[in-house]
């Protein structure tokens, strides 16, 4: 498995698992993504320097895709989503502990990764526990009872 910025061939893969039923269900915004809107997305996402959205594949097959937003100068926010035929196979374990080295080499500024995962969510919570990311506290985001959970760059696991 291997990590890479994502590219304009991706377009189309990100369109699909964005919208993919279980990704709603779990996003902050469970509206279905409109194909113009997932247009512009992307390509402001490119070119924000406080956003980095890499690609997770295996011999050119899309497997899925992680995302960070940089809050300020010290902390990322992380969101992961997995293609539905990869779920369940301990993917996201790999590819959370190569994407946060990645994110150390490009950016050692970033001292923390900050996780929001949604209460009914057991499956995120448990990968991101597995992860060693702390749950730090109950939250509201967008009507939705939340954790967020902590990982620490400056610790050696």
């Amino acid at each position: 498995m291997t990590l890479r910025k994502a590219q304009n061939k991706d377009i189309d893969n990100l369109f699909l698992l964005g919208n993919d039923s279980l990704v709603r269900n779990n996003s902050f915004n469970n509206e279905k993504i409109n194909y113009d809107e997932h247009l512009t997305w992307f390509y402001k996402i490119q070119n924000d320097p406080n956003k980095l959205l890499l690609i997770i594949e295996e011999n050119n097959d899309f497997l899925g895709q992680i995302r960070f937003d940089f809050t300020n100068h010290n902390e990322a926010v992380i969101s992961i989503s997995i293609v539905k035929k990869y779920r369940g196979k301990g993917l996201g374990k790999q590819a959370i502990s190569k994407a946060t080295a990645k994110l150390k080499k490009l950016c050692p500024n970033i001292k923390y990764i900050i996780a929001y995962i949604k209460i009914n969510n057991e499956k995120s919570i448990q990968l991101f526990e597995k992860c060693n990311f702390k749950k730090i506290k109950e939250i509201i985001i967008k009507d939705a009872k939340s954790f967020e959970f902590r990982f620490s760059m400056m610790k050696k696991y």
